[in-house]
């Protein structure tokens, strides 16, 4: 039976208690969890001082329960995940009980996330599950003690929120955690602006690396914080391939290589069938061409094409018509892919597949036969050069299968405008044809009226190689961090712009 309490009704824990009667089992943790995760934040912020010091020995074990405890994780899990939480947990009371930081709302918000994580992964009941949410409103309260607009009927309020959602929808992660408290957002984009990461700590004055860079932790919060979806992928192979021999070596270590994990995952999804190399002799960025198909299938499509092309162009005039002529664009552009993207089996695909729907539209209008054989057995060609690319290149089937429109289409303003920017960079850095071809994508990318594929596919191939100069930039950067004159022009601060971009494949 379910208890007589409404949600207005909720203030406290014992109020908490009696409405989570008779509901299902899973919606106290859920409310528990993501009251916890609301410290999350604050509790970071107030970790770092003005200077942008901080304690890492402290600050990575309860980042740590927090990502096992984000919303990705809990259905993927299997007996291990008890183990995980409770030597995070573990790890986490006992810096607290040691002292490592004097600050008493520190050790209880990090008390707080702890046990929540940890009751989570062992099932208690729901009195614990509603003490754990009361004590994570307390441990809030103590961060905004100074904000008159925070009091205790906020907080609160808050959780009454996660409880209609609950009713209403059965399922809390994917809504912000705050909903229209716009204190809480403030003062974590207030307090965030002192969080080493990679922009914030890389000036143009001396471009060197930071000597960490947190930027995945800050970006996981900010999506918590707004209750965008977060990778499941991603969150679990952190959370499986960083042992405790990772997370006790510090912080340095473990965010290394959840950056080296990010991009792993950034690349796969965002894979285009080339790499960027930097020229060593005028120091400009070229692509250089990476497949799986196999020489001779390559070839055969390629020879295919170019056999296509010329018995076309070699056929005999009949009465006034000469299908050369009528197609002399279509084979001239044919002619160009053959010669600029030999070796790119991406492009190949395109050109055979944009040519046979330019030939059957024009068909459609009447301006070239539609029942020649001679056409026909040219559309034939091509359709099977597309087709054995498709087939034998698992990265072209990739590619076309994983588009960056949709992430595109929710960027905001700002990254409307950062876009612009890390493409002007990019083009800087570039040789001619690679610059000529990041413009013309990024007006593509930009045209709501251009066909729908053309778009698509710039988006897609211009969010692509920004990442790779980006992750190019900063390989050497770190290569480089004693030797300025060995970097590129761009190289530094200015690629941190490019952050965003990794959302799009991620």
């Amino acid at each position: 039976m379910r208890g007589m309490v409404e949600i207005l009704d909720i203030v406290d824990a014992k109020s908490l208690e009696a409405w989570l009667v008779g509901r299902p089992d899973d919606w106290a943790w859920q409310i528990a969890r993501r009251a916890a995760l609301r410290i999350v934040p604050a509790w970071w912020a107030s970790c770092i001082d003005p200077q942008g010091d901080y304690d890492a020995a402290f600050l990575l074990p309860v980042l740590n329960v927090a990502l096992i405890g984000s919303p990705a994780t809990r259905v993927n899990f299997g007996a291990e995940y008890f183990d995980r939480v409770a030597n995070a947990a573990l790890r986490v009371d006992k810096l607290a009980e040691e002292n490592k930081v004097s600050d008493v709302k520190l050790t209880s918000a990090a008390k707080a996330i702890s046990a929540t994580i940890f009751s989570d992964a062992s099932l208690m009941g729901v009195e614990h599950f509603s003490k754990i949410v009361d004590h994570a409103v307390v441990a809030i309260k103590l961060f905004y003690a100074d904000d008159t607009h925070v009091s205790d009927r906020v907080h609160w309020r808050v959780v009454q929120n996660d409880c209609h959602i609950l009713v209403n929808e059965g399922e809390l992660p994917q809504f912000p955690l705050f909903f229209d408290v716009d204190a809480f957002v403030e003062r974590w984009t207030t307090l965030k602006s002192l969080m080493p990461v990679w922009q914030d700590n890389t000036h143009e004055s001396h471009r060197t690396p930071p000597k960490e860079d947190w930027s995945f932790w800050v970006r996981w919060c900010d999506d918590l914080i707004a209750g965008k979806p977060i990778s499941a992928d991603l969150v679990m192979a952190i959370i499986s391939e960083l042992t405790d021999e990772d997370w006790q070596a510090g912080s340095r270590r473990v965010n290394a290589r959840i950056a080296a994990i990010e991009s792993r995952f950034a690349a796969a999804a965002s894979y285009n069938s080339e790499r960027l190399e930097r020229d060593a002799q005028d120091g400009l960025v070229r692509t250089v061409v990476e497949t799986t198909l196999p020489a001779d299938g390559l070839v055969m499509a390629r020879d295919r094409m170019r056999d296509a092309v010329e018995w076309l162009r070699g056929l005999p005039v009949s009465g006034n018509m000469c299908l050369a002529d009528i197609l002399a664009d279509e084979l001239s552009e044919v002619d160009s892919y053959l010669h600029r993207y030999a070796d790119v089996p991406l492009r190949l695909y395109e050109v055979c597949l944009d040519t046979k729907l330019a030939i059957e539209a024009r068909q459609r209008e009447g301006e070239v036969p539609e029942h020649d054989s001679r056409v026909a057995r040219f559309l034939r060609q091509l359709d099977r050069s597309s087709s054995d690319i498709w087939a034998e290149d698992e990265q072209v089937a990739r590619t076309l299968r994983q588009r960056s429109s949709i992430k595109f289409n929710r960027m905001n303003e700002a990254e409307k405008e950062r876009l612009v920017q890390v493409t002007h960079m990019a083009r800087g850095e570039s040789k001619p044809d690679l610059s000529e071809e990041l413009a013309e994508d990024l007006a593509n990318a930009r045209d709501d009226k251009l066909d729908e594929k053309i778009r698509d596919d710039s988006r897609y191939r211009l969010g692509s190689r920004l990442l790779r100069f980006r992750q190019l930039n900063r390989d050497e950067v770190v290569k480089a961090a004693d030797d300025v004159s060995k970097l590129g022009k761009g190289a530094g601060a200015a690629w941190g712009l490019a952050d965003f971009i990794l959302r799009w494949f991620v």
